[in-house]
């Protein structure tokens, strides 16, 4: 069994991008009128990218992950460590408390989310009941209509990520 996991919106909501843009004003490191985006390189540090992983929707994840089996396939912008300034995404889910597996990506491209979702899922020949997709991104419903499957997709909501509701809506599709 797979999860295909996007971080932002899933394991973080506004809270923790509202704690990170704050300590960076703090720091001085970016203005009122920058986004984390706009952070330079070179004062990017691993504490800031754990500042965006909540704790309690790792809890969330690792529980599903333990009452399923489930291992992770990353869909998010957060698979490629350009994106983060050069960390390694299983390393800071690790250090952000993440007990499961990481099995692999989705692939590098200009598609939609959904899309790459929909080629992965191919390639590795997954049935419905094989997979679920954890992602706030409008694009994953691509996914769906791209492999003819039932929908797999649990939708969180951007600004509050992963929640006990979605949890059980996985365990019921995820369930033997």
């Amino acid at each position: 069994m797979y999860i295909f996991l996007d971080i932002d919106g899933v394991l973080n909501g506004d809270q923790e991008y509202s704690r990170l843009r704050k300590s960076l004003r703090d720091a001085g490191l970016l203005s009122h009128k920058q986004s984390v985006l706009d952070l330079k390189p070179e004062h990017a540090r691993e504490e800031h990218l754990l500042m965006l992983l909540s704790g309690e929707k790792i809890s969330i994840l690792n529980e599903l992950i333990q009452k399923t089996g489930a291992e992770i396939i990353l869909s998010s912008t957060w698979r490629n460590s350009d994106n983060l300034w050069g960390f390694e995404a299983e390393t800071l889910l690790k250090k952000a408390g993440f007990q499961g597996k990481i099995a692999g990506k989705t692939g590098e491209s200009l598609d939609s989310r959904g899309a790459e979702i929909a080629r992965k899922i191919k390639s590795m020949a997954l049935e419905d009941g094989d997979y679920i997709i954890l992602d706030d991104d409008p694009t994953t419903k691509d996914a769906r209509i791209l492999t003819g499957s039932r929908n797999r997709w649990i939708r969180t909501a951007t600004s509050k990520g992963l929640t006990p509701r979605h949890l059980s809506q996985a365990l019921d599709l995820l369930a033997p």
